[in-house]
């Protein structure tokens, strides 16, 4: 009962729950986090980025929706994003979710290569443990959010053993959102 997704669960509740919502309680400041990170998320994200479950709320803009390239090739870029969290956004099967990233202008904003900025958050390891952590700990770098960022720096708040807890629970969002799209 005292795992670290566990006490970033708690974390969450005291530290996160004023602006963000998950399981249909908390705030409506910021991005709601059921599901957060997992495919069904971040597809809602591509097709509607500025919508109150996402960055609406948080006075986040610029980025648009993709609804115009259709369910196939939101598919593709959908499981190219996913991917980025791991050395799997380099399997060829991926290639055409890579080739989609840059046709569609994703690449104008968004670097794939750490320690660029496009002008957008970087997506280098978009997901991953470092790329939550970093987040977290500043996401009003450019890396990030930059000045468009409301939420806190948790790096000035918070000791980086909670950091980790943090990233536990968040990551742990994806896995509970698979488990209920399998009814379980």
């Amino acid at each position: 009962m005292n795992q670290p997704d566990e006490r970033g669960g708690r974390l969450f509740a005291r530290a996160c729950t004023e602006c963000h919502s998950l399981r249909g309680s908390g705030g409506q400041k910021a991005p709601k986090l059921d599901g957060f990170l997992s495919r069904r998320w971040i597809r809602g994200i591509l097709l509607h980025p500025e919508s109150a479950d996402y960055y609406g709320n948080a006075k986040i803009s610029g980025m648009e929706g993709y609804e115009k390239l259709g369910e196939q090739k939101i598919g593709q870029l959908t499981d190219y994003l996913y991917a980025l969290r791991s050395h799997a956004a380099d399997d060829p099967a991926l290639e055409s979710g890579r080739r989609l990233f840059v046709s569609a202008g994703c690449a104008e904003c968004h670097a794939l290569v750490k320690g660029k900025d496009n002008g957008g958050p970087t997506l280098a390891g978009y997901g991953s443990t470092a790329w939550l952590t970093g987040m977290l700990r500043d996401p009003g770098t450019p890396a990030y959010y930059d000045v468009q960022n409301k939420m806190p720096d948790f790096g000035n708040r918070l000791p980086p053993e909670d950091i980790n807890d943090l990233v536990s629970f968040l990551k742990a969002l994806e896995q509970e959102d698979a488990e209920l799209a399998q009814g379980g």
